[in-house]
């Protein structure tokens, strides 16, 4: 999954108080957009270890992980990192994603937190049909919108527009925009800070 529950994000809007921390939408809004890291990647489940390992090698897999575990658990709730299970081409998961933001921001982030789950704390591929189906569904979707996903056209053009329209001067993820201010990979509560006051600031 080429994506990052922004838990430190959401850290930010503790300096305004329990009416923002319950409705962001009074300081901001996150919305989610596709990047692939491995486009080239086909739907063939692979070892998820061995992939990480085949990318960055052994020395370096074997550094970051501690740290993934390590800041999971510092996350509130903690976020248990597990590293086994298998990951394929992500592209299916982008067109629920889409769909998903079609109902509403709400739902489209109670997707991506079923998905983050399966794919970072159950050792589970999210791209599975049967579980796509059950994060679109327990989100809200009705089941007949999500079952349009069997068809591999369906949204397909409209998510390979978003792909190209955000790319560019994107490497990996974490990535986010913030009214066109762009921050690259995994970032303190402070970094927010200084990038909202900065944008509160312009009005």
């Amino acid at each position: 999954m080429s994506a990052y529950k922004p838990k430190n994000l959401e850290k930010y809007a503790e300096k305004y108080g329990a009416d923002v921390i319950n409705d962001k939408s009074k300081l901001f809004s996150v919305v989610w957009k596709p990047f692939e890291l491995n486009p080239g990647n086909d739907k063939t489940e692979k070892d998820k270890r061995t992939a990480y390992i085949k990318k960055f090698g052994e020395e370096r897999v074997n550094q970051i992980l501690p740290h993934m575990t390590a800041a999971g658990k510092s996350c509130q709730p903690p976020i248990n990192f597990s590293f086994g299970g298998t990951l394929a081409n992500t592209f299916d998961t982008h067109r629920l994603i889409l769909l998903a933001e079609k109902h509403g921001l709400d739902v489209q982030d109670k997707v991506i937190e079923s998905m983050f789950k399966q794919y970072f704390e159950q050792e589970q591929w999210p791209g599975r049909w049967n579980l796509l189906e059950e994060s679109g569904v327990k989100a809200g979707i009705p089941r007949g919108e999500v079952e349009k996903l069997k068809d591999d056209d369906y949204l397909k053009k409209e998510v390979e527009e978003e792909i190209q329209q955000y790319r560019n001067g994107v490497s990996g993820v974490p990535f986010f925009i913030i009214n066109g201010i762009g921050l690259s990979g995994a970032q303190e509560p402070d970094v927010f800070n200084q990038v909202f006051d900065e944008v509160l600031l312009k009005g």
